[in-house]
């Protein structure tokens, strides 16, 4: 992966190949392979053996895998180790280790860690300080369900601000 801004990102459910050509002729600056919340829990084997039937070295995709404590995470991220993933999106980022598990898992490809709790907020700095990590997104969602937050905007400011902060002083791109 190169270290241009990736502007845009499109997402496709891991278990509907059939909308995966589609969101690569979509235009977007990324295509993200959803399999996590996309994909109903008994549908999560079978999305990743879709996307991994799908995947070509000439057209990579990142992969949004499922977070650290689901019984799918390591295999979601052997799936990743594959000339046709640029790179691993990882929920419920919460420290360093968990991008660094990420990415041996995966061969070495670039995480884009979502923090979606007070712990992945609490600790952005160490998560974006990690090797493998290229930029952090906000799970604004998750993270309003964590802290019983209700409301987008101004309750979220500080969270927005802090992965703001913590890019810059981490050295990867923005959020």
């Amino acid at each position: 992966m190169t270290r241009s801004v990736l502007r845009s990102y499109l997402f496709a459910p891991g278990h509907r190949p059939e909308r995966f050509e589609k969101a690569l002729a979509a235009g977007a600056d990324a295509v993200i392979l959803d399999l996590e919340d996309a994909v109903p829990v008994d549908d999560k084997a079978l999305a990743r053996d879709r996307i991994a039937d799908a995947l070509d070295a000439a057209r990579p995709v990142w992969v949004r895998v499922n977070a650290r404590e689901t019984p799918w995470f390591e295999d979601d991220l052997r799936a990743c180790a594959h000339p046709g993933v640029a790179g691993v999106m990882l929920p419920k980022a919460e420290r360093a280790d968990d991008a660094a598990q990420a990415a041996s898992l995966a061969g070495g490809r670039p995480v884009l860690a979502l923090v979606e709790t007070a712990a992945g907020l609490w600790n952005a700095l160490e998560v974006a300080q990690a090797p493998a990590v290229v930029r952090i997104a906000f799970g604004s969602i998750d993270y309003q369900a964590d802290l019983n937050i209700d409301g987008e905007g101004e309750p979220l400011l500080h969270a927005r601000s802090q992965l703001v902060l913590a890019s810059r002083v981490g050295g990867i791109l923005p959020p």
